[in-house]
């Protein structure tokens, strides 16, 4: 059942792709001659052909959009240029041509379908604000790349210190490009801009990724004395976000007023992009898979985590690392919280290692090459969760005085969300 969920959108996607290139490219090559049509449908097509250009520009975007379709790039684009023209020949022959009410059925229900599946790239349309506490008028929103020297510029004017916390939190891209571009490009710009501006302290959000041994230690738990190397970073993500970090060291051995803070994996709702964290969570609650990789995860509210990050600006010392944890606990212990707390099962079985491995290849390769959506695992992915090991913030707590509550209260609010998103709250 869950391959035919997978292959299902795919094949949509190509029939109805493959349904509109060849329609334009028809009435392009004029391949497929209109046929006489009586009445209303008559004159309402001839209507169009009198204006000369009408059916050359439809064809034109029929085949442009099929393209996109069939080649799995751009999709939603597709969906949204094609919807206009989908709706019209519904209208068309549900009420002039109800000889081809069949077909236009078809269309009317694969569009639907399609957009469907790719919904969580048109839910920002339908969001009452375009950016978070957009209500709050003590904040200006500047919209702009961290990569863009300028937009660096303009954002930076008037401003005393600096909490660098954008980043591709993602383990997946289409373009592989994007995570260097962001997570170490990024910081170079916006702290080459900071330099510019001469602004005050600075503090840059890493990731506790980075930290974890190359193989599992026996459960000692990491703190920041340890000393990553690039050659040790299992994949893109990793090796991104350790050469921002090395960035932000090494400016502040040449002067700069800068902390680095490792966050663990933060616990909260209100995750727009559905990180790993939220995605874990919502795979999880949803039932989606009977299995799991046994790993351990530290987690710490999220607002726990904004206020160690606060507190490493006013109190970190320059130059320094503070790890921003909260709880060490084993992903099997975690599955029955979460299941007392939902009341929904959770995954019994362990997934081997080299099977997890194995499908994180397997799945990275399909998303690279044929559905160019974001895997459910990755490579990366898995990699980490077999490093994992728990994490030491005794030296956050000691000299940010940062003090993180129990993540219990975290993960009930987290699977409040979720029944309130599934109930269509």
């Amino acid at each position: 059942m869950k391959t035919v969920s997978r292959i299902a959108p795919i094949a949509l996607r190509v029939v109805f792709g493959f349904i509109f290139a060849a329609a334009g490219a028809a009435g392009l090559l004029q391949l497929a001659p209109q046929q006489p049509l009586a009445g209303a449908a008559g004159a309402f097509m001839g209507g169009l052909a009198a204006t000369g250009y009408f059916f050359p520009v439809l064809k034109v975007v029929e085949l442009g959009a099929g393209l996109l379709l069939l080649s799995g790039r751009f999709v939603p684009l597709a969906l949204v240029v094609l919807a206009p023209i989908v709706l019209n020949i519904a209208a068309f022959h549900f009420l002039l041509a109800p000889e081809g009410a069949l077909m236009a059925a078809f269309l009317l229900l694969a569009e639907a379908g399609l957009a469907w599946f790719h919904r969580a790239a048109f839910a920002p349309l339908f969001r009452a604000v375009s950016t978070p506490r957009a209500e709050d008028k003590k904040v200006e929103y500047v919209h702009g790349s961290v990569a863009d020297r300028a937009a660096c510029d303009t954002a930076l004017e008037g401003v005393d210190g600096l909490y660098h916390i954008a980043g591709i939190a993602h383990l997946w891209r289409r373009d592989k490009d994007d995570f260097d571009l962001v997570n170490r490009r990024g910081t170079e710009t916006i702290l080459a801009a900071a330099a510019a501006k001469r602004i005050g302290r600075i503090v840059h959000c890493s990731t506790e990724s980075i930290l974890l041994p190359k193989h599992r230690n026996g459960g000692a738990e990491i703190d920041e004395t340890v000393n990553p190397q690039l050659e040790d970073m299992p994949g893109v993500y990793t090796r991104s976000k350790f050469l921002g970090e090395q960035a932000a060291i090494e400016a502040a051995r040449q002067g700069m007023d800068i902390v680095v803070v490792n966050p663990t994996v933060p616990v909260g709702t209100g995750d727009r992009n559905m990180t790993p964290p939220a995605a874990m969570f919502a795979l999880f609650l949803s039932g989606r898979t009977p299995f799991y990789l046994d790993c351990v995860l530290n987690l710490v509210d999220v607002r726990d985590l904004a206020d160690g990050i606060l507190r490493a600006g006013d109190r970190g010392r320059a130059g320094d690392r503070y790890i921003l944890g909260g709880e060490n606990v084993a992903l099997g212990d975690l599955l029955p919280a979460l299941e007392r707390l939902s009341g929904r099962p959770m995954p019994k079985r362990r997934v081997p290692a080299a099977l997890a491995l194995a499908t994180g290849t397997v799945s990275g390769w399909i998303a690279d090459n044929v559905t160019r959506t974001e895997p459910t695992v990755t490579r990366e992915g898995v990699q980490l969760a077999l490093r994992s090991a728990p994490f030491d913030s005794a030296k956050a707590r000691r000299e940010l005085d940062y003090a993180p509550r129990p993540v219990e209260q975290a993960l009930t609010e987290v699977v409040e969300a979720f029944n309130r998103r599934r109930d269509g709250h």
